[in-house]
């Protein structure tokens, strides 16, 4: 600080305000609360003009984050940002965007957290400035890490600590590293997790520095997690304590009671029950921890309560977590974030039903399931459940809804040692204990591959596909009526199966969609407010028909049998009940303007593509009109549009997406379109073939005409295809289209 004690000149008064700010960050780091604020109203006295306010504003806003005084920081840097702009100031305003999201992720306000820090990296980059775009970057992942995006967390901390490495800032380096190993840990990469931290630590240490025990106890609680994965309770004990005695002596509640959480998890672990409870109750009447500590140390009470025989306890635990946790979540409001946040709960659904599978009471585990799954689709249509978990809600009657639809529900729950499935029919449901997912996942793997290579699955011996049947549809076969509708909510690894491929045993091996006509639904509550099916389609019903674009760009290439499509499809519809824009006409544009909510169909013809990072950047393909470089409708902009549409056809590669969200399967275009108000979706889960896929669809709508449901007009389809003796009767080129149903 002696560096920043002498005098400025008296018309250095934007500079000496700058000196003063840093002299009371300096102060208040080194606990020296008086000096610091004195630094800052001396300053603010003796330099009242607006760029000097700026910089103070700036540092009066990270004490007050040091403080906790959140809301107090907020003002003090929106006043900066202001003054930033009316200076043009762009180094300033990022600063300012920067601790507007530090302070908004304290806050747990992730949407406003992220918006900040991509204006702060825009700013950034236009002035070079590097730290900030580090800074920007670290700060990003830590937020994606909080709303359970842990992909996009761990590439925003890598970017950030390969960052912090070249600038020579090993701070920042041990941040970001602590960071990394937070999302390689959720990810299962164990070894990767323990790596990062590991030399989060070493660097730490080496500093020697007090402003480092922060990083120090994050790094030694997350080394304590590990620990306790891998079962070496001792070490994961002996870590916990070492960082809650760091963080008591620092004053650091956060990470002292993640450390105290991990101690108490440790000690249940040990049988050591007594502590672990006594442990967890005194951190539960904590009324400062945060509600993403919390519903993890309720869902802990709730573990503990059911190992120490108290079901009721524990039924009363899980449910204030659930509780909590759907409080956190509300408080989220961009889309984006939302998609992935179930992700940081599914241990606390997936404990609950495994609870009450070990009671007895799989019809109530199956309520709690279908209450994490498609939590964010469902609020999109509106149909929500607001009955306590295994209280009440469809999933309470899941055999209405079968009724209704007159087919059965396969609900399945993929997990490690057992996997479970409910078998829903119309009067009757059945309750099956399924492999583990370390054995249907390597048969998942070879069955996918043998489709996509194109291969005659039914002419190999012993093909993947008919173990899969006999683990995943033949316990349930008994409650599955012959040529019976069968609606299939998949989970994890198998959301990008379509369960038509599989190999149904009997005198002649065949295809499951041989004796099955399968839908694709998200959960059970959205089956039971999907959208009653007509008898028989009006004749005809309106299309809105896109595709056969013009792509001026060199990614895409033309579609050679486009054109054949759009005539075969449009030909069942008369003149007057069709809009088909074609060529330059199909522009995203376009579509927007034609009103698609006043249409019954919908189909595109054209590439498409899936975005695994960012789900609802997945687009449609299209034209790009005179003037305008948009030719990609995104999957963000169809949610701009509410739909009416009994079928939305998507006859492109990729249309049901690539990326799978905990609880929410696929998410994509097809998702985005059922979010919308689509009735049913018809996706591709792969890229699909231009030759076959005329006639597939030509056929699908002739069975409509013919007045079939769209499950069964689809399948007849395939079947024909299935059912002809060129190549296209393998399953690459007609399983790739799955029906979804909405809402």
């Amino acid at each position: 600080m002696t560096l920043l004690q002498p005098p400025l000149a008296a018309d250095d008064a934007e500079l000496s305000a700058a000196r003063a700010s840093l002299l009371a960050i300096a102060y208040k780091r080194s606990g020296d609360n008086l000096r610091a604020q004195e630094a800052l109203d001396a300053a603010a006295k003796h330099h009242p003009d607006t760029r000097s306010r700026v910089s103070l504003s700036l540092a009066q806003g990270i004490l007050h984050v040091e403080e906790a005084r959140l809301d107090d920081a907020e003002r003090d840097f929106n006043i900066s940002l202001a003054g930033a702009r009316a200076n043009n100031d762009r180094f300033m305003q990022t600063q300012a965007l920067l601790n507007l999201g530090v302070a908004a992720l304290r806050q747990e306000h992730y949407d406003e957290a992220l918006e900040n820090f991509s204006q702060a990296t825009t700013l950034a980059k236009a002035i070079g400035a590097r730290l900030a775009l580090e800074k920007a970057a670290g700060a990003s992942g830590n937020t994606y890490y909080k709303i359970g995006d842990y992909r996009n967390a761990l590439a925003n901390s890598q970017l950030a600590e390969s960052q912090a490495t070249a600038l020579g800032s090993p701070i920042d380096q041990i941040a970001w590293l602590d960071d990394e190993g937070l999302s390689e840990f959720h990810l299962g990469d164990l070894a990767g997790a323990q790596s990062s931290y590991t030399k989060a630590l070493q660097l730490a240490h080496a500093l020697h520095d007090d402003e480092e025990d922060q990083e120090v106890g994050e790094a030694l609680t997350a080394l304590a997690w590990i620990a306790l994965e891998r079962g070496d309770t001792s070490g994961a004990l002996d870590r916990a304590r070492e960082a809650e005695r760091l963080a008591t002596s620092k004053g650091n509640t956060t990470v002292g009671q993640q450390a105290s959480l991990v101690e108490a998890l440790t000690l249940a672990r040990q049988a050591k029950t007594s502590s672990a409870l006594q442990l967890l109750l005194a951190l539960e009447r904590t009324a400062t921890v945060k509600q993403s500590i919390r519903w993890q140390i309720e869902n802990a009470l709730a573990g503990l309560s059911a190992q120490t025989g108290d079901p009721r306890a524990a039924d009363l635990w899980f449910r204030r977590a659930i509780d909590t946790f759907q409080r956190q979540r509300s408080t989220i409001g961009n889309l984006d974030s939302r998609l992935p946040f179930i992700e940081n709960g599914s241990s606390l659904y997936l404990g609950y039903m495994e609870q009450l599978i070990r009671e007895g009471k799989p019809g109530a585990a199956l309520a709690v399931l279908d209450q994490s799954r498609a939590e964010t689709l469902a609020e999109g249509l509106g149909v929500s459940s607001e009955a306590g978990p295994a209280d009440a809600g469809p999933a309470a009657n899941p055999q209405a809804a079968a009724r209704r639809l007159d087919g059965t529900i396969l609900v399945y729950c993929l997990r490690p040692g057992t996997s479970y499935l409910w078998a829903v029919s119309p009067r009757k449901t059945g309750f099956f204990r399924l492999p583990g997912r370390e054995t249907i996942q390597p048969l998942l793997s070879a069955h996918t591959q043998a489709v996509l290579s194109s291969k005659d699955v039914l002419a190999q011996p012993d093909p993947p596909g008919a173990a899969l049947y006999q683990d995943l549809v033949a316990p349930a076969a008994a409650l599955i009526a012959p040529h019976g509708r069968v609606f299939v909510i998949a989970d994890d690894a198998l959301d990008p199966l379509n369960f038509e491929t599989l190999v149904a045993p009997g005198t002649q091996p065949h295809f499951w969609i041989e004796d099955a006509d399968i839908t694709n639904a998200r959960s059970i509550s959205l089956l039971a407010a999907s959208h009653p099916q007509p008898a028989a389609p009006p004749k005809f019903s309106r299309l809105l028909l896109v595709g056969d674009p013009v792509y001026d760009h060199p990614q895409d290439v033309q579609l050679a049998h486009a054109a054949e499509e759009v005539s075969r499809v449009a030909g069942h519809f008369p003149p007057d009940q069709r809009l088909v824009l074609t060529g330059p006409a199909a522009t995203p544009a376009a579509y927007q303007r034609s009103r698609p909510e006043d249409f019954a169909y919908i189909h595109f013809v054209a590439h498409a593509s899936a975005s695994e990072t960012d789900p609802l950047d997945s687009s449609v393909i299209l034209s790009a009109a005179p003037g305008d470089k948009a030719y990609k409708l995104y999957a963000r902009s169809i949610l701009d549009r509410r739909l009416g549409a009994e079928l939305v056809t998507i006859s492109g590669c990729y249309g049901s997406g690539v990326r799978s969200y905990s609880g929410e399967g696929l998410v994509g275009l097809a998702w985005a379109f059922l979010r919308s108000g689509a009735h049913q979706v018809i996706g591709a889960l792969w890229q699909v073939s231009d030759a076959s896929t005329p006639q597939l669809m030509s056929d699908l709508y002739q069975n409509l005409a013919a007045g079939e449901q769209a499950d069964a007009a689809l399948r007849s389809a395939k079947l024909a295809m299935l059912h002809s003796s060129g190549v296209f009767r393998k399953p690459f080129y007609w399983a790739a289209f799955q029906l979804y149903g909405g809402a």
